[in-house]
């Protein structure tokens, strides 16, 4: 009883830890690649507008558009908090580590009744893996999403248990499966409805072997019906019903867009360059799956092995389903795995608690040592990045960077030190609070530092000084960003290099924002009407990762007759 209690001290001391990682720098930190900027934005008019059907952005001259990439809750989630916390990117961020807090206490809830010490080891392995937490940090749908998917997750295998066991499961799991698979749709439609299938479809598949088909697919796919799919399918209804219809009526393209492009030609084709070939997401585990990354070789052996057990093998399907349904569609992304990693940290949890036990010697072994020796490598290689911004930046903290380096060395080194020493429990534990460490140094006082990488917070800052924030006012040239558009207000265009030349001055903005070197090639006539406000470098990460330098100008009045 006593060991019991601390078990439940230590998940609630695991996922409160967790969740400091997940908040800590999230208002300092600016906003990251293209998605970021374009749901922040969209909440922000949510918010203001009261209108919370349609989303909508703000890019350009034009008119706030439809955003119709994805469904509404997520816009939801981040304008309430905006309501709250007011218009930041705090605010925008803050639903997603939320959510993902809640993901971590579904796994330790499902898994404990398994055993409360696969759930400790599962909720502390799956809180401190590196794309867990980069989607608990980003306000987009990704953590949220994942909260709806593995609740239905766990909802699903209470009813294949139950069957397994000769029960009725009862309406509660049933409910609880649809409830958490509509919410899922509302907010990145219908992909969840994928990974529940292919779930069932690769768990019939295991049935149906384990059986040596004795009694065949049949009773593989028999259990499929306590899910009560036309129950199912009203619930659905209520749920994503009332804003869809509400949408048809005030933006009628708005869905029949979202199908066409979101849904169809992103299973069909690599939208917007996120392309990958066969086996991308096999490559790229490696490093979203960090620190775990260094089992995963040990997971799938020790988890084949023990496939007989009901819930190992409903692990299995749950990894290996929508992993393949991923691999299949044409746009890839690292994130788009995220549901698998709550079913793979119980397996990891599982592996490592037999480890532990002494069922299994792989934790002492020289492969997992030399493993742990590739895994220290990468490490130290992270540990040493920080100094190239020194190298490329004047402006970059020694001081922080001296930090974050030295404890990422410390972290590589000791956990190197407890391997060697054939000590694994402190290992693995020093793994997941050393990741945990190191990601709050690095955004607690590394990045909201790094100038270098808020150049479009820099940028914004001077032109809403000079109050370049009305409509046709602003222009940006050879630096297209939508985060630099959010800190401005969303009233910021684009134009194509030679806009000033092909142009009369009538149709000039009095702003423009224009990267130096296509600002060198202007005519001399061209840049004598234009007055140098200020002039900022920086790394511009989601452009090819290149070091800029950015003109603000203004463009000059002539003088009066």
């Amino acid at each position: 009883m006593v060991q019991r209690g601390r078990m439940i001290l230590g998940l609630v001391a695991v996922i409160g830890m967790a969740a400091g990682v997940y908040l800590v720098g999230n208002g300092r930190v600016s906003l990251w690649d293209r998605d970021e900027p374009r749901y922040a934005m969209a909440s922000r008019w949510m918010d203001r507008s009261g209108d919370w059907v349609v989303p909508r952005v703000g890019w350009g001259w034009e008119p706030w558009t439809p955003r119709t990439a994805k469904p509404v809750f997520t816009y939801w989630c981040q304008a309430g908090a905006m309501m709250v916390f007011g218009p930041t990117v705090f605010a925008a961020r803050f639903p997603s580590a939320v959510a993902m807090v809640g993901v971590l206490i579904v796994v330790a809830w499902g898994v404990s009744k398994v055993s409360l010490r696969r759930a400790l080891w599962a909720a502390g392995i799956l809180g401190s893996g590196a794309m867990v937490i980069a989607a608990a940090k980003m306000c987009i749908t990704d953590a949220i999403l994942l909260l709806w998917v593995t609740i239905a997750q766990v909802c699903l295998f209470s009813i294949y248990f139950g069957h397994r066991r000769q029960k009725d499961p009862g309406w509660g799991w049933v409910i609880g499966l649809w409830v958490a698979m509509g919410l899922a749709g509302l907010t990145k439609g219908p992909v969840v409805v994928g990974v529940q299938l292919m779930t069932m479809v690769v768990l019939a598949i295991f049935d149906v072997k384990a059986w040596r088909s004795v009694r065949g697919w049949g009773e593989a796919v028999r259990w499929w019906r306590k899910t009560r799919p036309l129950a199912g399918l009203g619930m659905l209804l209520v749920i994503v019903g009332p804003w869809l219809v509400l949408l048809q009526i005030r933006a009628p393209e708005f869905l029949s867009t979202t199908i066409s492009h979101d849904v169809v030609k992103r299973v069909g084709s690599a939208l917007e360059g996120h392309k990958g070939p066969p086996g991308f997401y096999l490559a790229t585990i490696w490093g979203t799956w960090f620190p775990w990354s260094l089992l995963l070789p040990l997971t799938i052996v020790i988890a084949w092995r023990h496939r007989r057990l009901v819930f190992v093998r409903f692990a299995l399907a749950a990894v290996i389903g929508p992993w393949i349904m991923m691999e299949l569609v044409q746009t890839k992304l690292v994130h788009y795995v995220l549901p698998i990693f709550p079913p793979l940290a119980f397996l990891t949890a599982d592996a490592v608690v037999r480890c532990l036990r002494g069922q299994y010697g792989d934790l002492k072994n020289r492969a997992t040592f030399i493993g742990a020796m590739i895994w220290g490598a990468a490490v130290i290689v992270f540990a040493l990045l920080p100094w190239v911004a020194v190298w490329k930046f004047s402006s970059v903290n020694v001081g922080v960077t001296i930090v974050l380096s030295a404890s990422a060395l410390m972290y590589a080194a000791g956990v190197l030190y407890l391997f060697w020493k054939q000590r694994p429990r402190p290992a693995l534990i020093s793994m997941g609070a050393g990741m945990g460490i190191i990601v709050a140094l690095a955004w607690g006082a590394y990045l909201p530092g790094a100038s270098f990488m808020r150049l479009s917070p820099r940028i914004a800052k001077v032109l809403v000084d000079h109050g370049a924030t009305g409509q046709r006012q602003v222009l940006m040239m050879g630096y297209k960003e939508q985060s630099l558009a959010f800190y401005q207000g969303g009233t910021i265009d684009d134009a194509a290099e030679g806009f000033l030349i092909r142009n009369p001055r009538e149709k000039w903005p009095l702003w423009l924002v224009m990267r130096d070197d296509l600002w060198n090639k202007c005519p001399p006539e061209i840049q004598r009407q234009w007055q140098p406000v200020d002039r900022l470098s920086g790394w511009n990460y989601s452009d090819g990762g290149r070091v800029v330098t950015v003109e603000v100008l203004r463009r000059v009045e002539p003088a009066a007759k």
